[in-house]
């Protein structure tokens, strides 16, 4: 996820810029948009994903990124 943080860096994106992943997989990309957002951006995602594994990663992972900055064991540190 650093490298994508590097990278939305470096695209000097504008602020109400739409990002679209294709390949969601584990949703870095929506994960690093989310914290973007938390810059006080406004990007929007679009997360594609046909695997079966969507359920169990991609939406948990958006669900958990929504939710808290910092896990640990897969507990939330703080709510914000």
């Amino acid at each position: 996820m650093q490298f994508l943080k590097k990278v939305f860096e470096v695209a000097n994106f504008p602020k109400n810029a739409i990002v679209l992943d294709y390949f969601a997989g584990s949703a870095s990309t929506g994960h690093c948009v989310i914290d973007q957002n938390r810059l006080h951006l406004n990007m929007k995602s679009i997360l594609v994903e046909m695997g079966e594994y969507f359920e169990e990663r991609t939406k948990r992972r958006m669900e958990n990124a929504i939710y808290s900055t910092s896990w640990n064991n897969g507990k939330p540190v703080s709510r914000n």
